[in-house]
């Protein structure tokens, strides 16, 4: 999104904040013990804003508080947490992901800019969310999307468990329904409802960097008019949603209770 004058830029700071203010309640709850596209998240630090300037002699001291109280705190934490969401009432198909590593511990906020992930961060359940509200001024739909899974998640299986989205128009979505957890927490899918019977499918997945993230492959269902042959009439389910191939196998780091 370009903004072209001061006045813009005031009217898009003031949605975001309406925007952080809706959405507050959703990932307060879901914060943690700590891309498909590149603008989904701040460019890596390299760490040279912690290194002092030379100063004459005799500033030393006086120069090297004033550095390190402009340096940014150091990285957040480890690993990328992604969501994958598709919204069948209006089509909406966008991938949510944040790579903790690459943001500084002192900009985090669970209103604002913020991951969480059961098989990284530890914890009972499971829980995978990312809100990202600088996706407003990228033209993105989707500011924050979490999932979550209430009660005992011992491991791989189909459980129930809830999706809230919340969008640029400052609205949160509730769907529940299926999800299916794959080996070690760390991926799966879902395909869940909300009340007036819309569906969201999708996929999430949390790996040590992005370059362990799963492959993930989204194939629309067949619909049922083009269903022909022996397959008519029969009550065969539709081929899944969204068909994740690991490649390579995800890894993450040691989670944390």
């Amino acid at each position: 999104m370009t903004i072209g004058s001061s006045r813009s830029r005031r009217r898009v700071g003031a949605r975001a904040v309406a925007v952080a203010v809706v959405l507050a309640g959703v990932l307060i709850g879901a914060a943690c013990a700590e891309d498909s596209a590149s603008d989904d998240t701040l460019g890596r630090l390299d760490g040279s804003a912690a290194t002092a300037p030379s100063v004459p002699t005799g500033t030393a001291a006086t120069a090297t508080a004033a550095t390190a109280a402009a340096a940014p705190a150091g990285p957040a934490g480890a690993g990328v947490v992604r969501l994958a969401v598709r919204l069948s009432s209006s089509g909406t198909d966008e991938v949510l992901m944040l790579d903790r590593g690459t943001v500084a511990a002192d900009q985090l906020d669970p209103v604002s800019l913020d991951a969480t992930c059961t098989a990284l961060d530890g914890g009972s359940g499971l829980t995978v969310s990312v809100i990202d509200l600088s996706r407003l001024t990228a033209g993105q739909r989707l500011l924050s999307a979490a999932l979550r899974i209430d009660g005992d998640v011992p491991g791989a299986g189909d459980y129930t468990g809830t999706l809230e989205v919340g969008d640029a128009d400052q609205q949160l979505t509730r769907f529940e329904g299926a999800v299916r957890v794959d080996n070690g927490l760390a991926s799966g899918t879902f395909d869940v409802a909300d009340g007036a019977g819309n569906s969201a499918t999708g996929s999430f997945a949390c790996a040590a960097d992005e370059a362990s993230l799963p492959t993930t492959t989204t194939v629309a269902p067949v619909p049922a008019s083009d269903v022909t042959g022996d397959d008519a009439g029969t009550d065969a389910p539709p081929p899944p949603s969204i068909v994740i191939a690991t490649v390579p196998p995800s890894t993450v780091p040691e989670a944390t209770s």
